[in-house]
């Protein structure tokens, strides 16, 4: 009998301290429900996770071909025109495709964060984003983010050194003349531009297009028939420095 007494206060100490618990819960679970995860900018991500949520525009993107294979790369910007490199790898790069436009917003979300180590950065943030399988876009166009004027490389800076060799810049002048140009393509030759630009300030850069964008130039050269000078825009471009203390860039965008 003493037994049973004993088991019946436990039972109701237990259902007492359950209901408690019960009703703790209750009040803790809905806002938890509806709670949801808050934007950050790209100034705050890090490599220590990879839930991230931010609204970003789509200021640029491309495909890069490397061993026969293809993959995308874009540049993203914030609201604070901070921006980043985001590499979509092969596996993703059909279905973003169909949904990621240039000059377009979107939320995007849960991509890996990696410090930038790549060769060529079109954006001077020290990490790079990497599209997921769990990286998702939404809300396009849904939020406003103001276009951003380019940041031009002055010739004076690239003539004196002041550039890095992994960065890649932005460039405009009017092109002071047209050098060797390789316009047969064949089996082991690219089209090829080569020129000279000059900015207000009367400095001269060498530059040289390959393939699409010499295909570009050369199209555009022999159908002007304008006399005015012919103004040259060059975004993401290579400088190289040569043996005669000429500078080269390559570049992955050009506009006429």
């Amino acid at each position: 009998m003493n037994n049973i007494v004993k088991f019946g206060y436990v039972m109701i100490i237990f259902l007492s301290l359950f209901f408690v618990v019960a009703d703790a819960y209750a009040e803790m679970a809905t806002p938890f429900e509806v709670k949801t995860r808050p934007f950050v900018f790209i100034k705050d991500i890090n490599v220590k996770k990879d839930f991230w949520k931010m609204v970003v525009k789509v200021r640029d993107k491309w495909t890069v071909v490397k061993d026969g294979r293809e993959h995308s790369e874009m540049v993203i910007v914030d609201a604070k025109g901070t921006d980043a490199q985001v590499v979509i790898p092969t596996a993703y790069k059909a279905e973003t495709d169909k949904m990621i436009e240039e000059n377009t917003t979107y939320t995007l979300s849960n991509f890996l964060v990696l410090t930038n180590d790549l060769f060529f950065k079109p954006s001077d943030n020290k990490y790079k984003l990497i599209w997921t399988g769990g990286t998702t876009t939404v809300d396009p166009n849904v939020h406003d983010i103001p276009d951003n004027d380019l940041k031009f490389k002055p010739f004076a800076e690239i003539v004196v050194g002041k550039w890095r060799s992994d960065l890649l810049y932005h460039v405009i002048g009017y092109v002071h003349e047209i050098g060797y140009c390789q316009v047969n393509q064949g089996v082991s030759k690219k089209l090829q531009v080569n020129l000279t630009l000059k900015d207000i300030s009367d400095i001269s850069l060498n530059c040289t297009l390959w393939e699409d964008y010499a295909a570009k130039f050369i199209k555009f050269n022999n159908d002007n028939k304008e006399s005015g000078p012919v103004i040259l825009m060059l975004k993401y471009g290579k400088i190289m420095e040569e043996a005669c203390f000429l500078f080269y860039i390559f570049l992955l965008y050009c506009y006429i």
